[in-house]
């Protein structure tokens, strides 16, 4: 379809008489268009989104000179249809992330246009420096862990080094001793590098991912004297990063032990859901969780726990991670008493089954 530039109408001249004082003081990009989708007013904002100067497309089609805006509307016309859109195109330095909204007035419509790039970015920024603070919150417990299997080391080879005569047999059971605990710390760090790698999203058995959590978890003094029991379904398989998922049931099983500060049974379960995703859940015999907490419980910062023992952190991450991966998560109270975080996520495939 070949569509050219025509001459403005009295409704155009109209339209931009209602509205250009309006949106020409915006601080977004904004034009008019008229019933047909020509533009008949444009603003100088629209410039900065790398779009061509206002002058150069009043009495142009939509479909001419803003035909990405256009594409990611909906209706017919699109152009005169309430709503609002989504849009991520190409800029001169990188991907731009734009939003739409568009509301008609008499005569025609305006589209105001808000750049949300720096947003995105600022969003990615701080939720990366979030799971950096929980990794390192993670670490500084397991270092504590890393340092008795070093302890036990280093007494074994000062006895052995203030004995001026060392029988075979005790040489022998102090090398053993030696062996086992740095077997001990060369287990922690392989967990902990297996649990940072970032892979490439591909199919993941939920088994897989919190067996992964629960074996770096052993070594956490919040989750000694508490039961752990993991419910395995080998045909739960989602879509995902492998350590971020990981992280998520690390977090939510560590969030439930130190809940239950010592003494009671944490539960892992989840199934294939009739609604074509994988459901998990994470349950536990603690307190559970106040009313006026629940709908803050994922904010960033936001604990319950005393200063010093939490950064307030981990379940917002989680959140993001579940988010990330398409999915959604929820808290509520168990009626037989307990916190219980449900999870869903976009079902995966493996290739070969």
């Amino acid at each position: 379809m070949q569509i050219t530039k025509t001459p403005p109408s009295s409704q155009e001249f109209a339209l931009t008489e209602q509205l250009e004082s309006v949106l020409g003081s915006l601080p977004w990009a904004a034009l008019a268009v008229d019933a047909r989708g020509y533009v008949v007013y444009a603003n100088e904002q629209l410039e900065t989104l790398g779009w061509p100067a206002p002058q150069e497309i009043r009495g142009q089609h939509l479909q001419t000179v803003l035909p990405a805006y256009l594409h990611a509307l909906q209706g017919d016309p699109a152009w005169l249809t309430p709503q609002q859109a989504e849009i991520t195109r190409p800029g001169r330095h990188g991907e731009r992330h734009e939003r739409i909204w568009v509301r008609p007035v008499p005569g025609g419509a305006y589209l105001i246009v808000m750049d949300e790039t720096a947003a995105r970015e600022s969003e990615r920024n701080s939720a990366q420096t979030a799971r950096l603070a929980s990794i390192g919150f993670m670490l500084s417990g397991v270092c504590h862990e890393v340092s008795n299997p070093l302890a036990a080391t280093y007494s074994m080879v000062q006895i052995l080094r203030s004995q001026d005569e060392v029988s075979q047999e005790v040489m022998r059971e102090g090398l053993d001793r030696i062996a086992a605990n740095v077997k001990r710390i060369l287990d922690v760090s392989r967990r902990i590098n297996e649990f940072c790698r970032v892979g490439k999203p591909s199919p993941v058995r939920v088994d897989d991912a919190v067996e992964e959590a629960l074996a770096l978890l052993r070594e956490d003094r919040s989750c000694h004297g508490v039961t752990v029991t993991h419910v395995a379904n080998p045909h739960a398989v989602v879509s995902g990063d492998p350590a971020h998922l990981r992280q998520v049931f690390y977090n939510l099983v560590l969030n439930a032990c130190q809940a239950l500060r010592g003494g009671g049974e944490v539960v892992i379960r989840s199934e294939p859901g009739s609604d074509g995703r994988i459901h998990a859940y994470v349950e536990d015999t603690g307190p559970g969780i106040a009313p006026d907490h629940l709908d803050r419980l994922f904010e960033p910062f936001f604990t319950t726990k005393p200063s010093g023992e939490g950064t307030g952190l981990g379940l917002s991450i989680t959140r993001d991670l579940v988010q990330e991966h398409g999915g959604a998560i929820s808290a509520s109270n168990r009626p037989e008493g307990g916190a219980r975080f449900a999870l869903a996520f976009p079902e995966g495939l493996f290739s070969h089954e």
